[in-house]
């Protein structure tokens, strides 16, 4: 009779199944090591110090830009408030979401990370001119989101990096349309 562990291990399988998967999985871990030379992963189309640069780069940059946001969707008054707040969070939410993916890959690829300081946004409570800075913050991001894509070579990563650049696009997008 299994005990309460060994029935949360296995579930509904049947203790044999469960047994043969748990013998493979351990032989697994003696005969197979894991690939350090990067070929599983795929190579960049520069050397990897510079592609760690420009990713430090793009950290720093939607760093910069969740700030933006940040700062922003607080600054804003009146009928341009709430809605438009409401979007600037929401856009916010996804630049922290990038870095954290930047962010990560840098670890991985290259240990330690070495970021820049982030500098501060202007200060305005001009909502057309604050969306117009919005749109340049957006479309530095997706020249960088491009420029790694460039280099990505075979890298599985550059499907990551498609899928954040159209989320950047149609970020752009919506800030087009909260101009007059």
């Amino acid at each position: 009779q299994l005990m309460d562990f060994e029935r949360m291990l296995v579930g509904e399988l049947p203790f044999s199944e469960a047994a043969s998967y748990f013998l493979r999985l351990k032989d697994f871990n003696k005969t197979a090591s894991p690939d350090e030379t990067g070929l599983v992963e795929g190579q960049f189309t520069v050397p990897l110090g510079d592609a760690l640069a420009l990713m430090a780069d793009m950290v720093a940059n939607e760093f910069k830009t969740l700030y933006a946001y940040r700062a922003y969707a607080e600054s804003l008054r009146g009928l341009s408030h709430g809605s438009v707040a409401d979007e600037f969070e929401e856009h916010a939410g996804n630049e922290l979401e990038h870095a954290e993916w930047l962010m990560r890959r840098m670890s991985v690829l290259g240990g330690a990370l070495h970021l820049p300081d982030i500098p501060a946004p202007p200060a305005s409570t001009d909502p057309v001119a604050i969306v117009k800075l919005m749109i340049e913050m957006e479309q530095a991001g997706i020249a960088k989101w491009q420029a790694l894509h460039a280099i990505m070579g075979e890298n599985p990563s550059k499907y990551e990096i498609e899928n954040f650049l159209t989320r950047e696009q149609h970020h752009l997008d919506e800030l087009w349309q909260l101009l007059p």
